[in-house]
Parts: structure tokens; sequence; C-alpha cells
């Protein structure tokens, strides 16, 4: 009896944690930082260069 309960408290564990584990992944994937962070197009647009003039501090 003590296998039987024990398995069905992993299997409901596990049940419950993939409920809240698995959409949180798929909403993170969808939105936010790693949408922005793994797009290199927008890392592009963010990054302003700094223009440098030659005359300034050179001799």
């Amino acid at each position: 009896m003590r296998n039987h309960s024990s398995g069905l408290v992993l299997l409901l564990s596990m049940l419950i944690l993939t409920g809240f584990i698995l959409p949180s992944l798929l909403y993170a994937a969808e939105s936010g930082c790693v949408k922005c962070h793994t797009n290199e197009r927008m890392l592009r647009a963010l990054h302003q260069p700094v223009k440098v003039v030659l005359e300034e501090g050179v001799g």
C-alpha cells in the first residue's frame, strides 16, 4: 500500500509542477527578455555607436 500511495503523491506532484512551470516557460519564450535579447535587429537598433571625431585628442 505504501508504494501505491507514494507513487500517487509523486504523480500528483509532477502534474502540479508541470501545470505551473510549463505555462510560465512558454510565456517567457513569447514575451519580455527572451524575445528582445535574442533579436539581433532589435539589439542593433538599441545600440548607438559613439561618433569619433579625429581632431579631438590627436597629437
